[in-house]
């Protein structure tokens, strides 16, 4: 894979600093402050791992965000500006409807009888983004999560999209 960009972004932190992406915290600490665990992918490319987590709370629990920082390698940090090759944005309680008429819709699979549709934002640099929601228990609660997954590296379709399925639990 070849590197064409990183996402990037400002603010450093250490483990519990406040920060513009958030509080710097874990995924599991993420989902004990938002009360909900939090679907963070069981799948990454080979030789990815969550570099780092970010919780940025917002109504008690409603719009809560949780970033995750997503490389085959440390996150660059300078001057307060930080790159990576994934990034992940997760929203809780969002209830926009997606609607990305440009995007490519791709099936990510079914939850509660309900299909989960992925919009896959193809760029010419092969740099992709994937924009999903999906509803834990669509029968009651009704709020879900919002998930975008980008990349700065370029990564296949197959790979992002095994990314986004594996949240799904």
């Amino acid at each position: 894979m070849v590197t064409v960009a990183l996402v990037s972004g400002s603010c450093g932190s250490q483990l519990g600093e406040e920060t513009c992406l958030g509080r710097r915290t874990t995924v599991e600490y993420a989902g004990k402050r938002i009360g909900v665990d939090v679907p963070a992918p069981t799948y990454l490319p080979d030789g990815y791992e969550i570099k780092e987590v970010y919780l940025k709370e917002r109504n008690h629990g409603s719009n809560d965000s949780v970033i995750l920082l997503i490389s085959d390698d440390e996150i660059i940090w300078q001057d307060d500006d930080y790159q990576c090759k994934i990034r992940m944005s997760i929203v809780y309680g969002s209830l926009v409807g997606l609607k990305m008429p440009w995007a490519r819709d791709v099936m990510l699979g079914e939850i509660g009888g309900y299909g989960v549709v992925g919009h896959l934002v193809e760029e010419e640099d092969g740099c992709n983004s994937l924009w999903y929601q999906w509803y834990p228990d669509p029968h009651g609660h009704y709020e879900g999560w919002e998930i975008i997954i980008s990349t700065a590296v370029v990564i296949s379709d197959e790979e992002l999209i095994q990314m986004a399925e594996s949240t799904l639990h």
